[in-house]
């Protein structure tokens, strides 16, 4: 009878965790189960060079099961739902193991599954239980192990969830601080914005009035914006004048920072930053300032003043009605 085999699918940086369950898999079993993960770099380890898609599928068709490792980062990441899907198609075993994290977080295609705690030692969904299942397959009873046994079995494992952790916070800190795909998906879609000017004695007067693109992809929130400046008609290519880029990174809580710039016919360049208003989160106020003109034919000069979008036109002409048209 050949060993059984477990394929570790795991984020290429969470390495630490998929080589704490080789360790912990090999001990359990006294060497009789063969764990395999891709990133593990150390002797006959790993993928070969040049072999990336054709090992990872020879391995999953070996293996008897697929043990996701799922975190904050890699609850989104492409390479793991690709992986488990061979898996999928192969009828293999999918258990997804989650850390630092609710199950309620995990994403809809593993919370079908039968998930367990990987930081947990105990209850149903925990450690222990989950390793107990993996020892069953190759026919060894658990309940055989002392608690001492168990303790000396997971010391080291833990140690390593306990580094990967820290390593995991830090990770998500940047991911969730700087872009958090989830607000920014709810932002999708047409938007319509107004922007105003503010001059050096204070008098503030309507800028611009046009209309947004927005989507997002998983680090940068990304708009397309139709201008309506004075001047577009003068220029020989005034259709890729009308638009111009922005790009920037949504907070859990909707506050955007972006920047928008033009390196063609029109070169400008500035920031804007906006923080939801209201419950819906269909409107956005803030500020502005950047090098621009109100008319193409002028030279940009530095400019500040404020901005709201809203998802309706009427909405946004008619906001701040103080602000007067510029004469």
């Amino acid at each position: 009878m050949s060993a059984l085999r477990v394929f570790i699918s795991h984020h290429h940086e969470e390495k630490l965790l998929a080589r704490a369950w080789q360790d912990l898999i090999r001990t359990l079993t006294g060497n009789k189960v063969v764990p395999w993960f891709s990133s593990d770099d150390r002797a006959a380890g790993g993928i070969t060079p040049g072999e990336w898609h054709p090992q990872v599928r020879r391995e999953i068709e070996d293996a008897s099961v697929l043990l996701v490792l799922i975190t904050p980062v890699s609850n989104e990441k492409p390479w793991l739902f690709f992986e488990s899907g061979l898996a999928s198609g192969q009828r293999k075993e999918i258990i997804p193991v989650y850390y630092f994290m609710k199950n309620d977080s995990l994403n809809s295609v593993f919370r079908s599954l039968q998930c367990y705690d990987g930081d947990r030692p105990d209850g149903a969904d925990g450690l222990k239980a989950l390793c107990a299942y993996l020892m069953l397959m190759d026919g060894v009873d658990a309940s055989t192990y002392s608690a001492a046994v168990w303790d000396a079995f997971l010391k080291q494992y833990l140690a390593v969830v306990k580094e990967e952790r820290t390593n995991s916070y830090s990770r998500t800190l940047f991911h969730d601080h700087f872009h958090n795909f989830d607000s920014a998906r709810k932002m999708e879609g047409k938007w319509f914005a107004k922007w105003t000017e503010i001059a050096a004695d204070g008098r503030e007067t309507v800028f611009e009035v046009d209309s947004l693109y927005v989507w997002t992809s998983a680090t940068r929130l990304r708009l397309v914006g139709t201008s309506a400046k004075a001047g577009l008609e003068t220029l020989s290519n005034s259709e890729s004048a009308k638009v111009y880029p922005m790009e920037g990174v949504v907070s859990k809580a909707g506050w955007i920072a972006a920047s928008y710039w033009s390196g063609g016919t029109v070169p400008i360049c500035g920031t804007t930053l906006l923080a939801p208003k209201g419950a819906s989160g269909e409107l956005l106020e803030g500020t502005w300032q950047g090098f621009t003109a109100r008319n193409l034919n002028d030279t940009p000069a530095f400019t500040r003043g404020r901005v709201v979008m809203s998802r309706k036109k009427a909405v946004v002409q008619g906001y701040w009605p103080e602000a007067s048209a510029a004469v």
